[in-house]
């Protein structure tokens, strides 16, 4: 009979219990709508090969990728991959099936290789035992502990990095570890910029072992809004906006399942064509330095992993480092398991992929020679870009023309896809919204997004409406109600003809 334990450090699982011979359980949401990160441990009289099965994978974000999913374990001879042989994904009767040989004694087992609150905290020590780095306490989190920055260098580049707003996202924070240790080792860099480096956001969830996605009152990082309710956040912010400057912020993260690493750069639809072209020339050297066993390829771009209409539009870190300082600011996600070719990765691999982003850092401000990076072809910016109006992502299947009093969307119905961003703020409080069809939508939202345009941040609040609009030769006009300044936002999807909108009375 095994003993099976989540009372330690970062542990978590959901109704874990042995049931017909298995070892059953389910990832912890704790206090979100998605689960991932699971971390738990059995204690057996007698070594043997354990048959575990994580239920209820249709809860996990990108459970699609699960596939791809390897997990790790600890006997007490240190972490290691289980064997992906012996791994069965069975997404019909949403379970993840794997066999882990256990010692005698206590046996960890984890979604991917761990990164503790204990780790964090031991990894701040040494690095301000080397004299090169201190360790300052900025704020505390929400149930008390301390969220510090580690900070080094003397130049005047200010670099500012973060990682775990969503906690368990652990590869970044193996990423963030070599950065850190290579940035180090430059003291070259360490003359030409300043870092500040906070290695857990979600303090809390760090320290509880929880996934973190969209863990309420609101996820991490969707809380850059004019008054953040996470305590981090806000001291993050605050640090940042005390020293006045911030030229290059990097956030680290972790993709869903199946996916592989890659780059992210601010909102497309936020940034400007030269940030864009300056974002891809970070990932190309990036890509050129990168360890092989674990690229970060420019080809692998998700172009619209940051691209989002309604609630959470601008609320990221990146775009409001980018909006309220001007920083080049790109997130870099990592894999939990697999190279884009297949190839597992182990945390080792992560630590030498930190180890190039902190080349990648110092090529960029300077103090070391750009890699060639022949045969590494920076993907355009795709996003029109108008005098009023912001396209959201790349439009699908239409055509769009801004007016002195209109925008004119035509479509070729089916796939068609349009997501919209009207600017200024509507400093009215009502969001007044006209418009008339020639032809038919199959659907359109108009979203007045709260936002405070004295501090230049979103307010987290909005009001949707989903319209039903007729073929009509006359404008027809609504307002989406909302207590505040706001930006309206429009989703048209199938069109089919032309749709006309304005703004305003």
């Amino acid at each position: 009979m095994l003993r099976l334990d989540t009372a330690f450090p970062s542990a978590s699982a959901d109704n874990l219990r042995q049931e017909n011979g298995q070892v059953r359980f389910c990832a912890c949401k704790g206090g979100g709508p998605v689960s991932m990160w699971w971390h738990l441990g059995v204690h057996s009289g007698v070594a043997g090969v354990v048959d575990f099965v994580w239920e209820q994978t249709e809860e996990v974000l990108g459970s699609g990728g699960l596939g791809a999913a390897v997990p790790v374990f600890n006997d007490g001879t240190g972490w290691r991959r289980v064997s992906a042989r012996h791994c069965l994904y069975l997404p019909d009767r949403r379970e993840f099936h794997f066999r882990v040989p256990c010692r005698v004694g206590l046996t960890q087992v984890a979604y991917c290789f761990p990164y503790g609150w204990e780790r964090i905290e031991e990894f701040g020590r040494e690095m301000a035992a080397t004299g090169l780095a201190t360790l300052r306490q900025i704020s505390s989190s929400a149930e008390g502990r301390p969220f510090e920055l580690l900070e080094f260098g003397s130049g005047p580049v200010q670099v500012w990095v973060t990682a775990r707003h969503h906690s368990g996202e652990t590869p970044g924070a193996y990423v963030l570890e070599g950065m850190v240790r290579e940035a180090l080792r430059l003291p070259r860099l360490l003359r030409a910029a300043s870092f500040h480096v906070a290695a857990a956001m979600d303090v809390d969830g760090v320290a509880e072992g929880l996934y973190g996605k969209d863990r309420g009152p609101r996820d991490f990082n969707r809380d850059y809004v004019s008054q953040p309710c996470r305590p981090e956040v806000a001291a993050l912010r605050q640090a940042a906006e005390a020293l006045g400057r911030v030229d290059l912020f990097l956030d680290l993260h972790a993709p869903a399942p199946g996916d592989c690493t890659f780059l992210v750069p601010t909102n497309e639809a936020l940034a400007t064509v030269e940030h864009w072209d300056r974002a891809w020339e970070f990932g190309q050297h990036l890509e050129a330095l990168a360890p092989a066993r674990c690229p970060a390829r420019v080809a692998d771009l998700q172009r619209g992993a940051l691209n989002w209409t309604a609630e959470n539009s601008m609320q990221t870190s990146t775009s409001d480092f980018y909006q309220r300082f001007g920083a080049l600011s790109l997130c870099l996600e990592t894999s939990y398991h697999r190279a884009w070719d297949g190839r597992l990765l182990q945390a080792r691999d992560w630590i030498a992929l930190g180890r190039a982003l902190a080349r990648a850092v110092a090529v960029q401000v300077g103090v070391r020679r750009a890699p060639d990076v022949t045969g590494i072809d920076k993907p355009p910016s795709l996003i029109p870009r108008f005098e009023r109006w912001r396209c959201v992502h790349v439009p699908a299947g239409v055509a769009l023309r801004e007016t002195a009093t209109s925008l004119k969307i035509t479509g070729t119905g089916g796939k068609s896809s349009c997501w919209m961003i009207h600017e200024p703020c509507l400093r009215s409080g009502e969001a007044a919204f006209s418009y008339r069809l020639k032809g038919k939508v199959k659907s359109m939202v108009v979203t007045a997004k709260g936002f405070d345009p004295q501090g230049g941040s979103p307010t987290g609040d909005w009001v949707s409406m989903t319209l039903k609009p007729q073929a009509s030769r006359s404008w027809q006009t609504v307002t989406v109600p909302s207590r505040e300044p706001a930006l309206l936002m429009l989703r048209a999807e199938g069109l089919e003809g032309m749709l006309e909108v304005r703004v305003g009375e």
